[in-house]
C-alpha cells in the first residue's frame, strides 16, 4: 500500500480483505487476531475458503513460508482478467440451464434477460471494464437463450444481437448492449469520484494517481491497476456529457479548457500565435465589478 494511504483493510458483507507486508511476524500477528476474533464470536475462520494474494516480486520460498504460517495454500487474484471474471459467464450459463427446461415463451425470456441476467453482471461491471472475450461470451449466451428452445438444440439467429439491443421505437427489443452498459456503470463511478472527493475511494485513488492534480485530467500513471484503468474508461464517457461551469474560474484554463458554449462546448479561438497556456479564467475577472 502507499505510505500516504491509511487503508489497511476492506470489510464487505461476506468477505474481508487484509493487507500486510510480506513478513512472518505480520502473518503471525494477523493469524492471532483472526483466532481471537473467532474465540470471541464463537466462529472459526474457514481456511479452505480463504486465499492469499502475493505481489509479483515475492519469491516462491517466502510465499510457501507465509502460506504455512497462515494455514492456507490457496492463492487468489492470480491469472488473467478473463479468468478472474469467468465466473460471470459460468453463473449465467448455470442459471439458464434451469430456464431452458421450463419451455418459456419469448415474453418470459425477455423478462428474464432484462431483469435477472443483466442484474447478475452489474456488480462486476460497476467495478471493472470487462475484457472483450468476456463481452463476447456473455452476448453469445444471451443470444443463444433468446433464440434456442433447448440448450443442446441450436436454432437460426434470424436477427443480430446488436439489432435486438436497439430501443423498441427503433425496431429492437431494448436489450442492453453489454459494452455500452458496462461503460455507463463505470461513468457513474467516475461521477461519484468527481462529486465526492472526500469519499474513501476518491481519497485512495487521488493519493495513488493524481495527488496534486484533478481527476478529469489525471492520466494512467505508473503501474495502473485494473480498477483505475476501468474508471478512466468510464471517465471518457462522462467527459463527453460534462459541461464546465465557470464559477470563480480558478480551475478553468482560458485557452485549453472547453468552456465556451457555441452549439457545442469548445475552447476560445486563438487569433494570436503568442499566448499564455497557464492563464486561468479567474485572472480575467474584475472582482470590483464582477465582470
Amino acid at each position: 500500500m502507499e505510505s500516504n494511504s491509511p487503508l489497511k483493510a476492506l470489510l464487505f458483507g461476506d468477505d474481508s480483505l487484509f493487507l500486510i507486508k510480506v513478513s512472518l511476524d505480520q502473518a503471525s500477528t494477523l493469524k492471532g487476531i483472526l483466532a481471537d476474533y473467532g474465540d470471541v464470536i464463537g466462529q472459526l475462520i474457514n481456511l479452505y475458503k480463504s486465499s492469499i494474494t502475493f505481489g509479483n516480486k515475492v519469491e516462491v520460498g517466502v510465499r510457501i513460508q507465509i502460506q504455512e504460517k497462515m494455514g492456507t495454500v490457496k492463492e487468489g487474484g492470480a491469472g488473467s482478467k478473463v479468468e478472474l471474471l469467468a465466473y460471470i459467464h459460468e453463473k449465467m450459463k448455470n442459471r439458464m440451464l434451469g430456464w431452458f427446461a421450463q419451455s418459456l415463451s419469448q415474453g418470459g425470456k425477455e423478462i428474464l434477460l432484462k431483469v435477472v441476467v443483466m442484474a447478475m453482471q452489474v456488480f462486476a461491471m460497476t467495478c471493472f471494464k470487462l475484457p472483450k472475450n468476456t463481452y463476447e461470451k456473455l452476448t453469445s449466451a444471451m443470444s443463444a437463450f433468446w433464440w434456442d428452445s433447448t440448450e443442446d438444440k441450436r436454432k437460426m439467429h434470424w436477427i443480430g444481437w446488436d439489432k435486438l439491443c436497439l430501443p423498441k421505437h427503433l425496431g429492437g427489443l431494448g436489450f442492453k448492449d453489454i459494452p455500452i452498459f458496462n461503460q455507463a456503470l463505470l461513468a457513474k463511478q467516475a461521477w461519484r469520484i468527481l462529486q465526492d472527493g472526500n469519499s474513501l475511494v476518491a481519497s485512495f485513488v487521488k493519493s495513488r494517481y493524481f495527488e496534486d492534480g484533478e481527476f478529469l485530467t489525471a492520466d494512467l500513471g505508473d503501474r495502473p491497476s485494473f480498477a483505475w484503468r476501468s474508471i478512466l474508461h468510464g471517465r471518457d464517457l462522462l467527459k463527453r456529457g460534462l459541461r464546465q461551469m465557470i464559477g470563480d474560474g480558478e480551475y478553468t484554463f482560458v485557452w485549453s479548457s472547453r468552456w465556451v458554449l457555441d452549439g457545442v462546448m469548445r475552447a476560445p479561438l486563438m487569433k494570436n500565435i503568442i499566448f499564455d497556456l497557464d492563464l486561468k479564467v479567474n485572472e480575467l475577472i474584475d472582482y470590483a465589478t464582477l465582470s
